[in-house]
């Protein structure tokens, strides 16, 4: 044969030419060998029904197989030969027939298979047989606990690689189109000749094309430790973002555990209601399954492709493809969309799992990845999150106290590390983003210069009549991380204040410094046209502890204040919910320990009636009743005010300059105390008032997010208490739904409590 072959090839070599009976020759001489005839046939159970979705293989060569139709039949073509055919469904015995393949004789081969009373424990085998993927999901779920429970420590390193890319509408970009068309338009006539080449600016499509990625890059290098059955810690090694990060998703693996074998997932960045696991201990109530295809990896393990369709539409299930092993019933991957009614900001979300097996038995997250999208004014983003995981050690050495609230660390150098370390920890390059990075990285060290930021704030700081009648005029000098801002013309005026018509100007200062202290200045005032009187504020706030959220604060001034600032639309803007005072205010707030809060604030007023204001007739009568001020005679008061809140085992990220709560599962209790002293600064005032709370955000299973509230409290002492001070019971609103941890809403009118009360 290979001589003839190379002979051929010699006189096509000579001649150039070869005819066509040659070639019509050699191909049925080197096709001689691989002629195959076929095996076909039914495979019925016992009492002759036909079993569909039957997997058929060839023993000693299970990556070649075949599966039966709906009606029973199978067909397998195969090379002359002898073979051994397994027959093998979920609920029968296995059976191998040996079948012996000769020239031009076809095979047939009927098969019946018995029920196996051990494989299904107790399934009730019927005429007409469901689809076999339920029974697959069955022991799927059957089988769920031993991978839950697989390990009991564990060290795992994740690289996270999250993008997004970001894209305007179509009605924003017809918008555009049409504004360049008309800028382009104005040029024309600006110039009928044209603009002289030589002075046209230069084009750099690599450039432009970077330009319009619009991409955000975060890229994450982490090690996660886990203790059974829910202890977990991870320790960010590296971390560095490229553009605006607000919209990436899965930045940390404290955001979901994304595991499908609990019966729900919660994901409260996605959606207030916990999603229905396709392997829930009820899942079979949710969902509908049908087994697309049966395939072999490359180890030879027959695997189960399963459909996952919700049986209704809902916002707490998932539809795709699960990949379910034999034997194992293990999840080997997975490829799920989430239900878009049921997002509170993306508007699709689609993830994709593969498991691999790291021990004997112990398979754990090889590769998992998030696509999705969301819109946000006149632009779409699209996004991608990789998350790689590697160098598993199922027995690592974890110190003791290791695992407490501090459920993540973010370490000093993190941010620092440049591109030779990226290089070496990708698992894959970058490419086109590398580019865009590098891009990035390179204006970065631009914009971020002295000398770009003076520039721009030049800009930013000149004087314009738009600024100053409706805008409002800013100034700021980002080097050095201060900005001041001053009221518009437009916003100085109150077309509707305290004795009628109000104006006056306002400004703030903020200061920020290298560890994250920063100052809060700001100041306004105003003047009465009708009665021709000023009021005014100042106030300063420092934060000089970010990690631990500690400020101080101090405001003083002579304004209007309301009796009841939380009360009914209808009793807010009445002329008796109005004082005139001159205070003076010091407040501090610090975490003292983790979830353990001190708020305290001391306040000296000289507090007057409004009586003696002019006000204009028309709002002498509101809402059909008088609207008269309140008369008293003028007093001091010096109170004092503290408040200890605790949220117990409060979860929190430690970064470098500042911490990031991420919640807990126990309430918030509160108790605060306040007290009016005697003669104290020559307050008039002495009453004492004590208050409880209790607050809590939780999950309902499936059903969703719920918050409750409940506060008693009471009034210890009232030797002088005056109405100002009063603990008041808000009423309803009319054609209004008032917040329901605050308020009632069918009380017909607002009034006082100075005993104890509950509010729940």
């Amino acid at each position: 044969m290979i001589w003839l072959f190379l002979t051929s090839y010699k006189l096509f070599i000579q001649n150039n030419i070869l005819s066509k009976q040659l070639i019509t020759i050699l191909l049925v001489f080197f096709s001689l060998p691989v002629i195959s005839q076929s095996v076909s046939g039914y495979v019925l159970d016992e009492n002759n029904n036909p079993l569909p979705f039957v997997n058929i293989y060839l023993k000693y060569q299970n990556r070649q197989g075949t599966t039966t139709d709906n009606d029973g039949k199978y067909f397998m073509q195969l090379p002359n030969g002898q073979y051994t055919l397994v027959f093998s469904i979920l609920g029968y015995e296995k059976k191998e027939v040996e079948v012996t393949i000769t020239h031009n004789n076809d095979v047939t081969q009927n098969v019946w298979l018995k029920p196996s009373s051990v494989a299904l424990n107790e399934m009730v085998v019927k005429a007409k047989r469901r689809d076999p993927a339920y029974e697959i999901i069955k022991q799927a779920i059957a089988n769920k606990s031993k991978y839950l429970n697989q390990i009991d420590s564990l060290y795992y390193e994740a690289y996270i690689k999250a993008k997004e890319s970001a894209e305007m509408t179509e009605k924003a970009k017809e918008k555009q189109e049409k504004k360049a068309a008309k800028q382009k338009t104005k040029k024309r006539k600006q110039h009928p000749e044209g603009i002289d080449t030589a002075f046209a600016e230069p084009k750099n499509p690599e450039l432009d094309s970077l330009n319009k990625l619009r991409l955000s890059i975060a890229e994450i290098l982490l090690d996660v430790y886990f203790v059974y059955p829910n202890k977990t810690k991870e320790i960010v090694k590296a971390k560095k973002i490229v553009g605006n990060s607000y919209g990436l998703f899965y930045t940390s693996t404290t955001e979901a555990d994304f595991n499908f074998y609990h019966n729900i997932v919660e994901v409260p960045r996605l959606s207030e209601i916990p999603i229905i696991s396709p392997l829930s201990r009820t899942a079979l109530l949710s969902y509908k399954y049908k087994l697309e295809e049966t395939t072999f990896d490359f180890s030879g393990t027959m695997v189960y492709k399963i459909a996952v369709i919700p049986r209704k539409k809902g916002n707490a299930t998932v539809k795709g493809l699960i990949w379910i092993e034999d034997k194992s019933f293990a999840i080997q991957k997975l490829d799920l969309i989430f239900n878009s009614d049921g997002l509170i900001k993306y508007k699709s979300i689609e993830i994709k799992q593969w498991y691999q097996l790291v021990a004997d038995s112990i398979r754990l997250l090889k590769k998992q990845e998030f696509y999705y999208t969301s819109k946000e004014g006149s632009s779409l983003f699209f996004g991608h999150t990789t998350v790689d995981y590697k160098k598993y050690d199922l027995h690592p050495q974890i110190p003791r106290k290791f695992f407490n609230a501090e459920k993540g660390v973010v370490l000093d150098d993190a941010y620092e590390k440049d591109k030779d370390f990226w290089k070496d920890k990708r698992p894959e390059p970058l490419t086109e983003e590398q580019r865009y990075i590098a891009y990035r990285d390179s204006i970065q060290k631009v914009v971020t210069s002295k000398e770009y930021l003076d520039s721009v704030d030049a800009e930013y700081n000149k004087i314009t009549l738009d600024k100053i009648f409706w805008y409002g005029q800013g100034w700021r000098k980002r080097s050095k991380h201060k900005s001041w801002w001053f009221g518009s013309v437009w916003n100085y005026w109150e077309p509707i204040g305290v004795g009628g018509m109000r104006a006056g100007p306002y400004f703030s200062y903020f200061k920020k410094f290298d560890s994250q202290r920063m100052v809060f200045v700001n100041y306004g005032s105003t003047y009465g046209f009708r009665n021709k009187d000023i009021t005014g504020s100042l106030s300063v706030n420092y934060l000089y502890d970010p990690f631990h959220l500690g400020y101080i604060g101090v405001s003083g001034g002579h304004q209007f204040d309301l009796i009841n600032p939380y009360d009914a639309f209808v009793n807010l803007i009445r002329r008796s919910n109005f004082i005139l005072k001159d205070y003076g205010t010091l407040t501090t707030s610090r975490e003292l320990f983790n979830g353990f809060y001190v708020h305290a604030n001391f306040s000296l007023d000289s507090r007057y009636p409004i009586t003696g204001l002019e006000f204009g007739s028309l709002t002498d009568s509101l809402f059909n009743q008088p609207n008269e001020p309140v008369d008293f005679e003028p007093y001091k008061s010096f109170i004092s005010g503290i408040k200890l809140s605790y949220t117990p085992k409060q979860a929190y990220i430690k970064e470098p300059k500042r911490k990031i709560v991420l919640g807990s599962k126990f309430p918030t209790f509160s108790v605060y105390y306040r007290k009016g002293w005697n003669g104290l600064f020559g307050s008039d005032i002495d009453f004492d008032y004590i208050e409880f709370g209790i607050t809590q955000q939780f999950k309902l299973k499936t059903l969703g997010t719920s918050n409750y509230r409940v506060a008693a409290g009471t009034f210890i002492n009232t030797r002088d208490l005056r109405f100002i001070d009063y603990k008041y019971q808000r009423r309803g609103d009319p054609f209004l739904y008032s917040n329901p941890l605050y308020s009632y809403q069918l009380i017909p009118e607002t009034f006082p409590t100075l005993g104890w009360y509950v509010e729940s």
